[in-house]
């Protein structure tokens, strides 16, 4: 306990699961995962959550940086993240709805404290059992 505590406080970057079952620190159990990932693909209205989330994990997976500090709100009635990042010239915001412990997962990339080793799709089948 007191251990996982100490890892909580290192700046070091950290390379672990993010699904509870394999990580007492982790960020969502891999049902949430799944079911919210099929719940944001399955409607028309939520779809570009989906992508949006996609986007994130592949800029992530690649160690992009933010342009700044994420900004946590309600947007539209739903809890998420903006998120300003930029490939190239292209600078690029982007909304990320909370699950989960999603803000704490966004903040903690964001202050080096996590690193994201695969896509949103490998993480995916990973909940799937795959």
């Amino acid at each position: 306990m007191i251990s996982d505590l100490l890892k909580m406080g290192s700046d070091k970057p950290r390379n672990n699961s993010i699904f509870k079952e394999d990580n007492p620190m982790g960020y969502f159990t891999k049902p949430e995962f799944k079911s919210n990932l099929e719940l944001l693909g399955s409607e028309q209205t939520t779809h570009y959550l989906l992508r949006n989330l996609d986007d994130f994990f592949g800029i992530a997976k690649v160690g992009l940086p933010f342009n700044r500090k994420p900004n946590h709100t309600i947007n539209n009635g739903m809890h998420g993240s903006w998120l300003s990042t930029q490939a190239g010239k292209v600078k690029t915001n982007i909304f990320i709805a909370h699950f989960g412990e999603m803000q704490r997962f966004i903040d903690e990339y964001a202050a080096g404290r996590l690193k994201i080793d695969r896509t949103l799709e490998e993480y995916y089948k990973e909940a799937c059992g795959e």
